[in-house]
């Protein structure tokens, strides 16, 4: 009996943790729109989510990835830095650069979402599940700001829904909807992602400036 009651705050612990992640997801459009006219609170939240996913990518998912595929995992991470810019010297692709980011951002936000609720199922520490909770807030704002920059507002809502969905697949199914053998490939596309992360963070290219005209749009 004490055994399954202890399971069972186990279980109750897990689904807060999805639900705060997912809270946390979907206010990343309430927290752009909250400093939206304020240019000096948005600075500093510019400046926190771009510290938070840079710290995200090099102490998180490089590190993870070369446990899982070595020096595949710097190598990918390169990739993904170089990539926009070799779409941008394509012929034909002049300016494509910025929407190939935000389609990585987006697959990549997507399929971190999912790893992050088969992490939120299977948590044993207390603070795995503050730890995702905390990043999902950056990484949702830099998708909703990407997606709003090169599509709009329909665009953003939609990327975060489908990384919500990802989540809660990832928390009740992942580890039936993913064979053990994804593992490996799952950490390279996640440096590859993260690479064009890094590129976003170096260059800049997803920020408000982009949004202004999506802005007066909707009013």
């Amino acid at each position: 009996m004490r055994q399954s009651i202890v399971l069972s705050d186990a279980r109750e612990d897990a689904l807060v943790g999805l639900l705060s992640s997912l809270v946390a997801l979907m206010s990343a459009p309430l927290l752009d729109r909250a400093v939206a006219h304020a240019p000096r609170a948005a600075s500093v939240v510019d400046l926190i989510v771009r510290a938070l996913v840079g710290a995200i990518v090099l102490l998180h998912i490089l590190p993870e990835g070369w446990e899982t595929v070595g020096l595949l995992a710097p190598a990918m991470l390169a990739l993904g830095w170089v990539l926009p810019l070799v779409f941008e010297r394509l012929p034909g692709l002049t300016g494509a650069r910025e929407t190939v980011v935000v389609v990585f951002a987006a697959v990549g936000l997507v399929v971190h979402s999912l790893i992050d609720g088969m992490a939120l199922e299977h948590a044993k520490e207390p603070w795995l599940p503050l730890a995702i909770v905390l990043h999902t807030v950056p990484v949702g704002v830099i998708a909703w700001r990407g997606s709003r920059a090169v599509a709009n507002d329909a665009a953003g809502v939609g990327v975060l829904v489908l990384a919500a969905l990802a989540t809660v697949g990832g928390f009740f199914g992942g580890a039936h909807l993913l064979p053990e053998s994804a593992g490996s490939v799952l950490a390279a596309f996640q440096c590859l992602v993260g690479g064009t992360l890094l590129h976003v963070l170096g260059h800049g290219h997803v920020h408000d400036e982009h949004l202004h005209p999506h802005d007066g749009a909707d009013s």
